[in-house]
């Protein structure tokens, strides 16, 4: 899916995450879904963002606004799954921004990645969306290594 170039794959994946999360009911309170970005030069090589996709497929079956442009990866970083441990950590530290907090106020966040390993790319997003006022961050992931 990530790196075959089946975009379609993601967005038919995203559908299957909104149809978990509805069936759920414990994201009932989401305002907004937010894809965890690429670098822009990782997104122009890839095409794509996987989880930009997931999130559209999400939208499909929740009705939810996707908000891509706020939180933006601002330092270039390795590609994680050739990092292990304490290095994974060091390599997203503080690589997130938020550059439009208005559009995140007082907003209930779906968080998506496609894959959860360690957890540090979801937590230096979070840190970075902590800077909002009063926001609440839920996270869906496609997958757990």
């Amino acid at each position: 899916m990530k790196f075959s170039s089946n975009t379609e794959l993601c967005r038919l994946m995203g559908r299957q995450m909104g149809l978990a999360l509805i069936t759920s009911g414990r994201f009932d309170g989401i305002d907004v879904l937010v894809p965890v970005p690429l670098h822009w030069r990782r997104r122009l090589r890839r095409g794509y963002n996987q989880s930009e996709l997931l999130c559209r497929g999400i939208a499909d079956v929740m009705h939810r606004p996707i908000v891509s442009h706020s939180l933006v990866r601002h330092r270039y970083t390795h590609q994680q799954s050739l990092r292990r441990g304490e290095m994974r950590m060091q390599n997203v530290e503080k690589a997130f921004k938020v550059i439009h907090p208005e559009k995140l106020r007082d907003k209930h966040i779906l968080l998506v990645d496609d894959v959860l390993t360690t957890g540090f790319t979801l937590t230096s997003c979070s840190d970075a969306l902590l800077s909002v006022p009063n926001i609440t961050i839920s996270v869906a992931t496609l997958c757990k290594a």
